[in-house]
């Protein structure tokens, strides 16, 4: 199986919120969530190796059932429920004794602005933990990272779709008119 992907926070949270019945729907996010289910669909079918960072999971978590952050907030069990889920198919990453020195690190090399400390954490969670790919929605938070190549699940579904054309389940979904 090739290198494994970081699923990010932002995708975890936009495939949780995806709803069959929002075909046809006006909405800019819906192809975010559509995109991002698919690739979570596909990690689960094994089409790819993904992996979750602890912190990604929590971020899930105070996300999906903050009512300041969601329109639709769910109960914490029902987002534990999901965690699980994901953790099915998806391998855990946490990180090491050394992640907080890679992380002052990085945040010495890219003179990080407070907002973005999460994201360089994580980032240091991935070099630590040898992955060196992160499916995100924020791809320019992760950019000019040595040995980090950060990818939108609609570039990780092009990518997936030209190096395994023949799986089928890689099909985009097209929007119906």
């Amino acid at each position: 199986m090739p290198t494994s992907w970081l699923i990010d926070s932002n995708v975890l949270v936009y495939a949780f919120f995806h709803r069959t019945e929002e075909a046809g729907r006006e909405d800019p996010e819906k192809s975010l969530r559509v995109d991002s289910r698919q690739v979570m669909t596909l990690a689960a079918q094994n089409v790819f190796s993904s992996v979750l960072a602890q912190q990604n999971l929590l971020e899930f978590l105070a996300i999906v059932t903050s009512p300041k952050r969601v329109a639709s907030p769910v109960d914490l069990r029902q987002a534990l429920r999901a965690c699980q889920a994901y953790l099915s198919f998806c391998t855990l990453v946490t990180p090491k004794s050394s992640t907080y020195l890679t992380f002052e690190a990085l945040t010495k090399e890219r003179r990080a602005a407070r907002e973005r400390l999460f994201d360089l954490y994580l980032a240091a969670t991935a070099i630590d933990n040898d992955i060196s790919q992160i499916c995100t929605w924020n791809t320019k938070h992760f950019r000019r990272l040595a040995g980090l190549t950060a990818a939108t699940p609609s570039e990780v579904l092009k990518y997936l779709a030209k190096e395994l054309p023949g799986t089928k389940s890689i099909q985009r979904d097209k929007p119906q008119q």
